[in-house]
């Protein structure tokens, strides 16, 4: 099914400094994690960091997917039907979407499939924001969490860079989740411990 080479932490460690500038809460939990082993994955080149056979056999803590490139954004842009804010297209010039400790931070799925991994897709986020409790059409639906079994919560950025959550309203995921002042305070407050 998925492929994957470990890969020297050094190799990592410079993906992460791209990250740094903008958002230092990320880069510095990924950092933390790197020591627990870094691989990447054959298809896609998204790095894989600190495996976890516990949860699943190619589950792992962290999952980055490589920046978009110019055409990458533009295709976005074009297709998504979605305004993306600054802050999140800065995001997106680090890395294109991800899984970091139970939350998934969507970007643009360049095709399915079956053999590498992908991000989950920010241009069906326009659907997927149904099954929160209702907030500003303005807002970008990018990244989602299980809180329990099933209680999910969705995080909307603004165009002013805050980020809103919104449960479904289901077990731990009232329709107010949060709000934080830009997508580095999220981080800071939403990664595991």
């Amino acid at each position: 099914m998925f492929e994957y080479s470990e890969i020297p932490t050094e190799q990592a460690a410079s993906r992460i400094a791209d990250i740094e500038s903008g958002f230092p809460a990320l880069a510095q939990w990924l950092n933390h994690l790197v020591d627990k082993g870094v691989w990447q994955d054959k298809g896609s080149d998204a790095l894989l960091i600190k495996h976890r056979p516990d949860v699943a056999k190619f589950a792992f803590e962290a999952t980055l997917f490589p920046p978009m490139r110019a055409g990458d954004i533009e295709r976005l842009l074009e297709h998504a039907e979605i305004r993306v804010p600054p802050s999140l297209m800065s995001l997106y010039r680090r890395f294109n979407g991800g899984f970091f400790g139970g939350v998934s931070i969507y970007g643009l799925l360049s095709e399915l499939s079956r053999t590498h991994r992908n991000p989950l897709d920010l241009a069906m986020s326009g659907i997927w924001r149904s099954g929160y409790a209702p907030c500003d059409e303005a807002l970008v639906l990018f990244a989602s969490q299980n809180v329990s079994w099933k209680g999910q919560v969705g995080y909307f950025v603004a165009t002013d860079g805050s980020v809103i959550g919104r449960g479904n309203e289901e077990h731990g995921a009232p329709a107010e989740a949060g709000r934080w002042p830009s997508l580095d305070y999220w981080f800071a407050d939403t990664l595991p411990e």
